[in-house]
């Protein structure tokens, strides 16, 4: 069965440098007057508005507070955290909006200020997930639409890595329709990690000890490559080896069909992961899964996919190896 576990209260440190430094080369030529303050801000300050704007969206109602219970399940040793949350009922999936009704009503361009953290440059803004699965989840999203699925860019991975230099965590990208995605503009999310004491692809890749190489996990039973990292790769590295992992996969190609796959990014590593299929058991499962944390609407539908066992749940939503 499984163990209850209790959102953990721990910080971690700012990590490196390097991330901070990137974004803003990434962006130097960008004319000073589109950025607000969060690129002025230093790496603790950027953190206290992620978590005053948090505090504030909360007290309004434009957002819950998620501090519900965790639950570790292992199967095959490996550890899965399965968490119910129930503003997820509500949550719209990419497959079910129609493209040109959607551009009218998209929720980044027209995102209300209650849960606006503020602005990258003119291409990303940050906003507090109103499917918020744990406090601080947070919406990388560009400001103007483009389309989810496209490869992501330099500025997205420096924008994404931004992030992991505040904090512990995880960024992902659901790319396109099969992956789990849940809005058609071109958006990633972010959540802190600390309240997950063993994240399952954490444990794989510090097994391995090969940095900047693609690697298959013999672990993770479909398609995928992942690459270790030190923590001090410039964006551009980031971007290489992004692309490599892709040209490896032939996403993108010319002979490609379905491009959708995930995109997940740690301090420590990179993985992506072809996707095959966006549902199992009428359930969406997006990247969280795939770094081992289900996220449910409700207790029934949680104990169902704990029953499913979530490594025969990963194999029917990916592609075989």
């Amino acid at each position: 069965m499984y163990q209850a576990i209790y959102p953990s209260s721990a910080t971690f440190p700012s990590s490196t440098n390097t991330a901070d430094h990137c974004y803003k080369r990434v962006f130097s030529s960008l004319n000073a007057r589109h950025r607000m303050s969060i690129l002025s801000l230093d790496k603790s300050s950027l953190w206290s508005v992620v978590k005053a704007t948090s505090n504030q969206a909360i007290a309004a109602g434009s957002v819950n507070k998620e501090d519900g219970e965790i639950h570790l399940h292992k199967d095959h040793q490996l550890p899965f955290y399965f968490k119910v949350v129930t503003g997820l009922a509500n949550k719209p999936h990419c497959e079910n909006l129609d493209l040109a009704v959607y551009k009218t009503i998209d929720p980044f361009i027209q995102a209300n200020a209650d849960i606006l953290v503020g602005y990258l440059g003119t291409h990303h803004q940050i906003l507090l997930s109103r499917f918020n699965v744990v406090e601080y989840h947070l919406v990388i999203a560009t400001r103007e639409f483009e389309q989810q699925g496209q490869p992501l860019s330099q500025a997205d991975l420096a924008a994404m890595w931004l992030l992991l230099s505040q904090q512990r965590g995880l960024a992902i990208y659901n790319g396109g329709v099969n992956a789990g995605c849940s809005q058609q503009h071109k958006h990633m999310q972010f959540i802190p990690t600390t309240d997950f004491k063993h994240i399952l692809i954490d444990g794989l890749i510090n097994q391995q000890k090969s940095y900047l190489t693609p690697l298959h996990i013999k672990q993770l039973p479909f398609q995928h490559l992942i690459v270790q990292l030190t923590g001090q790769e410039s964006i551009e590295k980031i971007e290489n080896i992004y692309h490599s992992m892709l040209n490896k996969l032939e996403l993108y190609g010319k002979n490609s069909q379905d491009v959708s796959h995930n995109t997940l990014l740690s301090n420590q590593w990179l993985l992506i992961v072809p996707r095959s299929a966006a549902i199992f058991s009428d359930v969406h499962i997006n990247a969280f899964a795939i770094a081992g944390l289900f996220f449910l609407k409700n207790t029934e539908v949680m104990e169902n996919m704990i029953s499913a066992g979530p490594i025969n749940i990963l194999r029917s939503i990916t592609k075989p190896t």
